[in-house]
C-alpha cells in the first residue's frame, strides 16, 4: 500500500490534515482558547411582572446573545384559580431538577427569584416563575399562590395556542452583579420566530446577570430561551515527544493490554496490572474444542512493546490490515472451488460451473483493484460523516459493470465480514485527524504441523501475533463551572471515548491452508470470536477507563487545571488545559503566576562550619585549599545508585581476608550482637550469598530507626525477620529465611569495578544517607537538601508537583548548563520545574552516543530503575537486581566520560541513596552512640525534615578524576547535601550561604576536599573475566515468593504507579 504521504499528496488528504490541525496552530498563534456555553432556559414561564435571573462569569471581551421567543401562557385567572392537590417536593418529583431550583429545599414556601431594587418599573402581579426544561413534552407546571402542585392533576386545561398570537414584549436586562447596568433592552417575539439580542464589549472578571422580566398583564411562556455566552479563557500547552510520552504511560498500556494464552483447548484472555484493577476488567475464556491440540502444552502471548500513533497513521494501518485480509479470503476462494460454491449459495447465488469461472475471474479483477479501493475509504474515512461499511457500498456500487457484475454481492459479503474485525474503522464519531492512538504489539509465535506446545493435523504454518489499537476520540463536555455558586454556569472541557481493536496481524498468515484444515481453521475462528468478545467488553469498561485516560492527561500537563484539549502530529502530543481559577470572581490577575524558587537569593547569612570542623583537615598532597582545588574542575558528574550500604559493598577493603587495609573504616571479620526480636545472638558478617538478592529487605522511617537503634547498629536482622513474617510467608522454609544475609557483603570479584575506583580515585568512608528514610526523601535530599516527608508513599500525590528550591534552580539562575541523563524515569522529574522536561533531562543512551555535544558544567545520570518501557534488567543495585548489571552501568558510563576531551577537568562520583535494608557499623551523627550524640536533648545536626533527628545508614561514596590522587580516603563526614554544596561552591560561590540554601547544605562539606595538585593519569577500566564458579543464581525468582500484600518500600513500584489518577489532590 502506499504511505500515508504518498496518499496524502495524491489525494490531497494534506489540506484535511492542516485543517484538522488548525486549533493547534491557532491556539499556538495567542495563549486564548473559546469555553463559550449556551444556557438553555426552553419553556421558562412568568407571571406578569415576575423576572427570572440566570448569571455566569465573564471574561474579557465576553459577548452575550439572548435568543427569546414568547408566546401566551395559562389565562391568568386559570393559573391563579385555587386548586386541590399535595405539594410536590423536589425528592417526590421525578420531574423537577434541584440544581435549577438552586438548592431550594422546599420551594412550595420559598421563591426561585425575586425582583431585585435594581430592576424599575415592574409590578409582579405574583413574583413566583417555573422551569419547565426537564418535564415531559406538553406538561406545565404551575405555580399558584406559592404552592407548587402536581402537573398530573387531570382538570389543568391545555395551554392556549390562538389561530393568531400577538407579539409578546419580554424584557431582558443585561448587568454587572453589583446592579450597573449593561444594557436593557425589550425583545418582541410573535410567537414563531425568536428575536436575538446581542451585548459586546464587556471586559474584566466578573458576574454577570441576565434577567427575563415580564412587563405583561398576562403570563407568558417562552418556548425559545437561550442565552450564548461567547468567553475566552487563557490556556496553558503542553508539548511532549512521543518517546517521553510512552515511556512515561507504559504501566497504563500495559493494564489494558491482555494477556492471550491458549491452553487445554482453551483461549483465554486476562488483564493484568493496577489499571486492570480499577477498571475491574475480567477474564474471557473462549473453548477452542480442537481434537488435534496437545492438552499438555500452552502458548502464551503478552504485550511486549507500544507506541503513539497519529490517527491518519492508525488509520493508514488499520486499512493495510484490511487489504491483506480481504486479499486472502478472495486468494482462497479462487483456489478453492468448494469454498467460493459454498459462500455463492449463502449470498443466493446459482454455483454453476459457468458462473463459477465468471466469478473467479471477477474476483481476480477485484485483487488488483483493492488498494484503489481502500485508498479512496482512507480519504472518505476522514471527509465523509458516513461510516466505512456505508463507505464501502458506496465504492463497491462505484464499480463499472466491466470490473465487477456477479462478484459484487460476493465482495459486499467479504468485506463486510472483514470489517466485523475493526471496530476502529466502524466508529461512528466525528473523525478528528489528531486524535491519539495508541498501539500495543504482542509477542508472535509461529505453530507449525508439529510443535512442543501444540500437534496439529494440518501442512503450512501459522504465526500469530495480536495487535491492539487504542483510538482515544475527542468530544466537548461540559461542567459544572468553579466555584459552583452558579448552578447554570458551565465550563467547558474535552471528554474521551477510546475504541478498541484486538486482532490478529493480517501479514503473519499462512491462510492458503485454512480451507483443507479443520484444526487450524478452528485454531483461527476461536481466536477471532475472542477478540471480537474483546473487543465487546472492552466497550462496557469506557468510561471508567475515559475518566482515567482524562485525569491521567490532567495530572501530566497540569492537575490543578481542566483538560481543554489534545492533539497529535507524527512525532509530538499537545496537550492544552485551562485554569479555573481564572473564573473566579473577585478576580486575582496573578492566579497563574508562581513565585521564583530563586526568589531572595540575594540575601546571605553568616557561613556555618561543617559538624566535624573540629577533626583536623586532612593531609592531601596539594598546594591548593580546597575551594582552590574544586575551581580546576569544569565539569562534575554525579551517579547515584540504588540501596546498599557502606559495608555491604565496600567493607571487604578493611576485612583481614580481603582488603586488609587499616585507613578504612570497614569490616573486621568480628563477630557482632544482634539487637531487637534477637537480642542475646550473635553473628559474623560473610561474603556473599550471590550477586542478587531476595526479597526486598526492610527500609522504610520507622524500620530504619530500629535498625539504627540509636547507634548501637543492631536491628538489621531483627527487621529482616519481622518483614519475613509480615510479608514473606512462603520465604520462612528456605534459605531466604537466615536474618544474617543481610549482613553479608560483597567482594572484589563482584564489585570489580568499584575495587578499580578504590585503586585508582578516592572513597569518602564516612559517607551517610541524609535521612533515616527510604529512595524519595534521601534523593530529594540530593537536588534541593531537604526532604517534605520521610515515607516513599507520600511522595506520590505530590510526584511532579514539589516546589522546593534545588540545585538545578539556582544553575538556572546563573545561567550555568546542566544535564540529567536518564534510563527511563528521573526521580528529577517529582519537581514541578522539571516533570516534563525534554531539554536538560534527556535519554542515558545521549550520553552513550555523545560525540561532538560538549560535556555540560553538571551532569547526573540515573541508571534504570523500572525496567520500563522494554523490560531491559535493571541496573539500579535496588535488590533484586544483578550487581553485576550496576558494575556493567558504572564502568560503561566512567570509561565513555573519560573518552571525552573535558575529561582532564571533570570529577565523577558515585554514590547511594541509602543502604537499602544491609547493615553497617558506624553510628549516624546525631544518635547516641556515635561520636556527634545530642547534647541535652537536642540534635547536633542540621535537620533536613523536622522529625529526622539524625543521618541515615552509611552509603558508598567513590570518586574518581584525573585531580585525585590514586587511593585517596577521606574520613570526614558528608552526606547527599555535599552534591549541592559542591555544585554551589564551584558554579555560585557568592550564593553559598544564601538564606535559601537549606542549612543542612549550609553546614555540609565539598568535594574539593578529594583533590590534589598532583596529575592522575588513567586508563579505562577493563571489563571484568567472570569465572563460572561466581554466576550464583537465586534458588527461586521473585514471582515465587508472593507477597501477602502490597509492598510499599518497593521502591520500583512506587515509581512505576506514581501520580496516578488514585492518588491525584483534591482540588
Amino acid at each position: 500500500m502506499p504511505s500515508f504521504e504518498e496518499i496524502a499528496n495524491n489525494l490531497s488528504l494534506k489540506d484535511i490534515y492542516k485543517n484538522n490541525l488548525k486549533y493547534v496552530t491557532d491556539l499556538e498563534a495567542t495563549n486564548l482558547a473559546s469555553n463559550d456555553h449556551t444556557m438553555d432556559f426552553s419553556k421558562l414561564s412568568l407571571r406578569p411582572g415576575s423576572h427570572q435571573k440566570m448569571s455566569f462569569r465573564s471574561t474579557p471581551g465576553c459577548i452575550v446573545k439572548v435568543h427569546v421567543q414568547a408566546q401566551e401562557w395559562i389565562p391568568l385567572d386559570t393559573l391563579n384559580r385555587p386548586r386541590s392537590g399535595a405539594p410536590i417536593q423536589p425528592t417526590t418529583s421525578p420531574t423537577l431538577d434541584d440544581e435549577l431550583l438552586g438548592g431550594i429545599a422546599n420551594p412550595s414556601i420559598s421563591l426561585l427569584s425575586t425582583r431585585p431594587d435594581s430592576i424599575p418599573s415592574v409590578t409582579p402581579s405574583s413574583p413566583h416563575t417555573s422551569f419547565l426544561g426537564r418535564l415531559p413534552q406538553g406538561v406545565l407546571p404551575v405555580f399558584p399562590g406559592g404552592g407548587l402542585f402536581d402537573w398530573r392533576q387531570p382538570d389543568l386545561p391545555p395551554p392556549i395556542n390562538p389561530p393568531a398570537k400577538p407579539k409578546m414584549p419580554v424584557e431582558v436586562l443585561v448587568q454587572f452583579q453589583n446592579g450597573e447596568v449593561i444594557k436593557r433592552q425589550t425583545i418582541h417575539s410573535d410567537g414563531s420566530t425568536p428575536q436575538t439580542m446581542e451585548v459586546t464589549g464587556i471586559e474584566g472578571h466578573d458576574i454577570i446577570d441576565v434577567i427575563f422580566i415580564n412587563p405583561n398583564d398576562i403570563p407568558i411562556t417562552c418556548p425559545i430561551c437561550k442565552i450564548n455566552i461567547d468567553r475566552k479563557v487563557v490556556y496553558s500547552k503542553v508539548k511532549l515527544s512521543h518517546e517521553f510520552l510512552t515511556n512515561k504511560i507504559t504501566g497504563v498500556l500495559k493494564s489494558v493490554s491482555p494477556q492471550i494464552k491458549m491452553y487445554k483447548d482453551v483461549l483465554t484472555v486476562r488483564f493484568e496490572g493496577e489499571g486492570a484493577g480499577i477498571f475491574g476488567l475480567p477474564t474471557i475464556d473462549e473453548d477452542l474444542d480442537i481434537p488435534y491440540i496437545d492438552v499438555g502444552g500452552h502458548v502464551e502471548f503478552g504485550p511486549i512493546n507500544f507506541r503513539i500513533l497519529a490517527h491518519g497513521e492508525l488509520i493508514k494501518e488499520l486499512l493495510e490490515d484490511f487489504n491483506t485480509k480481504v486479499s486472502a479470503y478472495i486468494n482462497i476462494l479462487i483456489a478453492s472451488p468448494d469454498a467460493l460454491s459454498n459462500i455463492m449459495t449463502i449470498v443466493g447465488y446459482s454455483s454453476s460451473q459457468s458462473i463459477l469461472s465468471e466469478v473467479r475471474g471477477e474476483l481476480a479483477e477485484f485483487r488488483y483493484l483493492i488498494h484503489e479501493f481502500s485508498n479512496n475509504l482512507y480519504v472518505a474515512y476522514f471527509e465523509s460523516s458516513l461510516t466505512l461499511k456505508e463507505q464501502v457500498e458506496n465504492n463497491i456500487a462505484g464499480l463499472t459493470p466491466a470490473q465487477l457484475d456477479l462478484a459484487t454481492p460476493l465482495i459486499k459479503y467479504i468485506v463486510d465480514g472483514v470489517l466485523n474485525y475493526f471496530p476502529i474503522l466502524n466508529d461512528p464519531n466525528p473523525k478528528d485527524f489528531t486524535d491519539v492512538c495508541l498501539h500495543a504489539g504482542y509477542d508472535s509465535i509461529t505453530i507449525n504441523g508439529s510443535t512442543n506446545f501444540l500437534r496439529i493435523n494440518f501442512e503450512g504454518s501459522i504465526t500469530i501475533e495480536p495487535q491492539l489499537y487504542v483510538k482515544l476520540h475527542q468530544s466537548t463536555s461540559y461542567k459544572k463551572a468553579p466555584y459552583g455558586d452558579l448552578p447554570w454556569d458551565k465550563f467547558k472541557t474535552t471528554s474521551i471515548t477510546p475504541t478498541f481493536n484486538l486482532m490478529n496481524k493480517a501479514t503473519s498468515l499462512d491462510l492458503g491452508w485454512l480451507i483443507e484444515t479443520f484444526a487450524g481453521s478452528e485454531i483461527i475462528n476461536a481466536l477471532s470470536s475472542l477478540l471480537i468478545e474483546f473487543d465487546k467488553l472492552m466497550v462496557n469498561y469506557s468510561e471508567k477507563l475515559s475518566a482515567y485516560v482524562t485525569e491521567y492527561l490532567t495530572i501530566l500537563a497540569n492537575r490543578d487545571h481542566e483538560l481543554y484539549k489534545f492533539a497529535t502530529t507524527d512525532s509530538d502530543i499537545y496537550i492544552f488545559t485551562v485554569d479555573p481559577k481564572q473564573l473566579q470572581v473577585p478576580h486575582d490577575p496573578n492566579y497563574h503566576r508562581k513565585s521564583s524558587p530563586t526568589e531572595g537569593i540575594s540575601i546571605s547569612l553568616d557561613p556555618l562550619k561543617p559538624i566535624d570542623h573540629d577533626i583536623s583537615d586532612l593531609a592531601i598532597d596539594s598546594s591548593l585549599s580546597p575551594d582552590e582545588s574544586l575551581n580546576q574542575i569544569n565539569h562534575l558528574v554525579f551517579i547515584m545508585m540504588e540501596n546498599r550500604s557502606f559495608d555491604h559493598m565496600l567493607g571487604y577493603l578493611s576485612h583481614p581476608d580481603h582488603g586488609n587495609r587499616d585507613d578504612v573504616e570497614g569490616l573486621k571479620g568480628d563477630t557482632v550482637e544482634l539487637g531487637g526480636d534477637l537480642a542475646g545472638t550473635t553473628a559474623v558478617p560473610r561474603r556473599g550469598p550471590s550477586r542478587t538478592f531476595y526479597p526486598n529487605l526492610p527500609h522504610n522511617h520507622s524500620s530504619i530507626m530500629r535498625q539504627i537503634n540509636d547507634g548501637k547498629m543492631n536491628g538489621f536482622a531483627s527487621e529482616y525477620s519481622r518483614k519475613l513474617l509480615k510479608f514473606w510467608q512462603n520465604a520462612l522454609d528456605s534459605e531466604y529465611s537466615d536474618p544474617e544475609r543481610v549482613l553479608r557483603f560483597q567482594t572484589p570479584d563482584v564489585v570489580d569495578t568499584y575495587d578499580w575506583l578504590v585503586q585508582n580515585g578516592a572513597i569518602c568512608d564516612h559517607w551517610f544517607s541524609s535521612v533515616p528514610a527510604g529512595t524519595y526523601p534521601n534523593r530529594a535530599c540530593y537536588y534541593s537538601g531537604i526532604t517534605p516527608a520521610l515515607v516513599n508513599d507520600d511522595f506520590e500525590e505530590d510526584f511532579g508537583y514539589i516546589s522546593d528550591l534545588t540545585i538545578f534552580d539556582v544553575l538556572d539562575h546563573v545561567g550555568v548548563d546542566w544535564v540529567n541523563y536518564e534510563s527511563n524515569i528521573s526521580f528529577l522529574r517529582t519537581y514541578n520545574n522539571f516533570r516534563l522536561d525534554e531539554v536538560r533531562i534527556r535519554p542515558y543512551e545521549e550520553l552513550m552516543n555523545k560525540d561532538s555535544t560538549p560535556l555540560p558544567p553538571v551532569t547526573f545520570i540515573d541508571p534504570n530503575f523500572t525496567g520500563f518501557p522494554d523490560d531491559t534488567p535493571n541496573n539500579d543495585d535496588q535488590p533484586p537486581s544483578d550487581t553485576k548489571e550496576g558494575q556493567e552501568f558504572i564502568r560503561d558510563t566512567i570509561n565513555k566520560i573519560m573518552d571525552l576531551p573535558e575529561w582532564d577537568s571533570t570529577m565523577i562520583v558515585v554514590l547511594y541513596d541509602e543502604h537499602g535494608g544491609f547493615s553497617d557499623h558506624v553510628a549516624p551523627p546525631g544518635t547516641t552512640e556515635s561520636k556527634f550524640p545530642p547534647v541535652d536533648g537536642n540534635s547536633p545536626i542540621s535537620l533536613v525534615n523536622p522529625n529526622a533527628t539524625c543521618y541515615g545508614v552509611r552509603v558508598p561514596a567513590l570518586a574518581i578524576s584525573p585531580k585525585i590522587e590514586p587511593g585517596t580516603v577521606n574520613n570526614h563526614i558528608f552526606d547527599h547535601t555535599s552534591v549541592f554544596k559542591t555544585i554551589l561552591q564551584r558554579f555560585a560561590p557568592q550564593f553559598a550561604n544564601s538564606e535559601i540554601i537549606p542549612e543542612r547544605v549550609r553546614q555540609s562539606r565539598h568535594l574539593g576536599e578529594l583533590l590534589s595538585s598532583k596529575p592522575s593519569f588513567l586508563s579505562e577500566i577493563e571489563p571484568h573475566e567472570e569465572k563460572p564458579s561466581n554466576i550464583i543464581s537465586p534458588l527461586k525468582k521473585m514471582s515465587q515468593l508472593s507477597a501477602g500484600r502490597p509492598d510499599n518500600e518497593d521502591f520500583v513500584y512506587v515509581l512505576k504507579n506514581i501520580g496516578t489518577p488514585k492518588r491525584r489532590r483534591n482540588k
